[in-house]
């Protein structure tokens, strides 16, 4: 399965390595082709907001960076899973940043899903959706919250399948492993399988 992460998670802070290390272990032991992206030390430009992606050059950023790539190997892959702190119950600026860059694989045109306008896809095949959020405190409305974000992506990009969870300070590493294979079966990585 071919998986591409989106790296938030930032510097040496213990929770965010622990995170990572554990993830990576269990996409490898499920026989993942991982392919990482670490966002902070990739060039990204906010999006601008022209829709060019969807008018001038459709399904394609106007900006030309490491956002156009980001979007392609999404677009690409089996499984695309998001590490971030968790903001204020969402994604950190970093993120988010990227997130916004994923537009252009979203078609111009609504749908009306549950009383919610909703983006119809461009593709007919949408990668899986798993949400990681690392919070430095204990919140459960911030998980709540964060948990309902990347429901609301996983719904606008037309997933097949989506997770989310996140890693409270203080937890091991097994339970953090645990967390994440449990994640990975929600989205269909079955380690029996592998």
């Amino acid at each position: 399965m071919k998986t591409i992460v989106l790296d938030a998670a930032e510097g040496p802070d213990p929770q965010g390595a622990r995170l990572r290390e554990s993830l990576l272990a269990e996409l490898e032991q499920a026989g993942c082709e991982v392919e990482v992206f670490h966002l902070g030390e990739e060039e990204i430009d906010s999006c601008r907001g022209c829709f060019g992606c969807w008018t001038k050059s459709p399904g394609l950023c106007t900006i030309d960076d490491a956002g156009r790539q980001i979007a392609k190997a999404v677009v690409c892959s089996d499984l695309a899973v998001f590490v971030t702190p968790v903001t204020f119950g969402g994604y950190s600026s970093l993120l988010k940043r990227v997130v916004d860059r994923l537009i252009p694989v979203i078609a111009p045109l609504f749908l009306r899903i549950e009383e919610e306008g909703e983006e119809e896809p461009c593709h007919h095949c949408f990668p899986r959706l798993l949400g990681l959020g690392i919070l430095s405190r204990e919140d459960e409305e911030a998980a709540r919250l964060f948990q309902t974000l990347v429901r609301h992506n996983a719904e606008n990009f037309h997933c097949r399948a989506h997770a989310a969870g996140v890693v409270m300070p203080g937890e091991r590493g097994m339970e953090v492993r645990i967390r994440i294979r449990n994640l990975l079966q929600r989205v269909g990585v079955d380690h029996a399988k592998a």
